[in-house]
């Protein structure tokens, strides 16, 4: 248990900083990044994957996406009954065998590009991270506002994919479409 507490406790700063409730010490101690990586874990935690999705959970960051050092206390650690597992890639073409892909900010263009590759794939969780990702149509659309890292869910998506959200994980998104 001593091994997932510093996870447990980030992730718990994540979610008092989304809501606010973190110092204004805190917050500033906790980059964008930093945060947004611990929301990605926890996306993968979060959602039921299908019994035949294998033995690891894969993160497949697509370049210009950041989190080179971010998401490096996330390299190994268990999802479920999986390990989590982070790759980063150059672009949407490059993400065979991952079951979670993040979207960087991307122009308009480079986003429809990127979603007409990725429409449509089973057990696949996208997550973007501008307000051009939440229309194109991923699963979970990061944000932030007001120095707080929040998240639109959208449930059609997802099921679409074969896959699941937990309840406390819809509980936490701002708005579940």
């Amino acid at each position: 248990m001593t091994r997932f507490a510093p996870l447990l406790g980030l992730w718990a700063t994540a979610c008092l900083a989304w809501a606010g409730l973190a110092s204004p010490g805190l917050a500033a101690e906790l980059p964008e990044y930093q945060l947004k990586a611990a929301f990605l874990f926890n996306f993968a935690l979060f959602t039921d994957w299908p019994a035949d999705t294998g033995t690891t959970i894969t993160l497949c960051v697509i370049e210009g996406g950041g989190f080179r050092n971010e998401l490096e206390e996330f390299q190994g650690q268990a999802v479920g009954t999986r390990r989590f597992v982070v790759q980063h890639v150059p672009d949407a073409e490059s993400t065979q065998g991952c079951q979670l892909v993040f979207l960087p900010k991307a122009p308009a263009a480079t986003m429809a590009r990127s979603m007409r590759h990725l429409a449509n794939r089973q057990a696949l969780l996208l997550v973007g991270d501008s307000p051009e990702a939440a229309q194109a149509g991923v699963g979970i659309n990061m944000a932030i506002n007001d120095s707080h890292v929040s998240f639109d869910v959208n449930l059609k998506t997802v099921q679409e994919a074969g896959l699941t959200l937990s309840s406390k994980l819809l509980r936490l998104a701002r708005h579940v479409r």
